[in-house]
Order: structure tokens, then sequence, then C-alpha cells
């Protein structure tokens, strides 16, 4: 697993336990709703600054955030955050 992608599901793991929403946790730490999902997708490459930020919002230390998931940890809701227009 690439370490953007760890980085991003631990973000979201812990975002989620704590009852964030993206844009709620994004307000906190000075950033565009859009740039934290890239960085929870691993589609981003976060500045060790943006991290920092992140871990003081979420309540962690900023070396927790780059520590490989259990292996019998639950897998996230990638579908979780704003329901979808019905088609």
């Amino acid at each position: 697993m690439d370490v953007r992608q760890v980085i991003g599901e631990n973000i979201r793991r812990r975002r989620i336990a704590l009852g964030l929403t993206q844009e709620r946790l994004a307000a906190q730490i000075g950033v565009e709703q859009s740039y934290l999902s890239g960085i929870e997708y691993g589609r981003r490459n976060p500045t060790a600054v943006t991290i920092w930020h992140i871990a003081l919002a979420l309540k962690v230390k900023p070396g927790s955030l780059f520590e490989p998931p259990k292996a019998d940890s639950k897998p996230t809701n990638k579908g979780a955050g704003r329901p979808r227009k019905p088609l």
C-alpha cells in the first residue's frame, strides 16, 4: 500500500470515528473539502504542515497517521459522506 493511501485511510477512519464530516474537518484545518477528499483517497501528497494540522484536529500524534492499518481492522465505508441524489 502506498504511503499516501495509508495516511488517507488513517485520516478517514479517525474522522469517521470522531463523527466529523469532510467539510467540518477541512474547515478546521483550513483547506477545501475536495483537497481533504483527495488526501483521504490517496490522490494528494499532503505536506508535513498539513499532516500536523490534521493530526491536531483528529487528536492523534502525526506519526500515527503513517502506521499501516491492522489486518483485523474493518475497512471504511468508501461510500460514506454526502448522500447522492437518486437517478
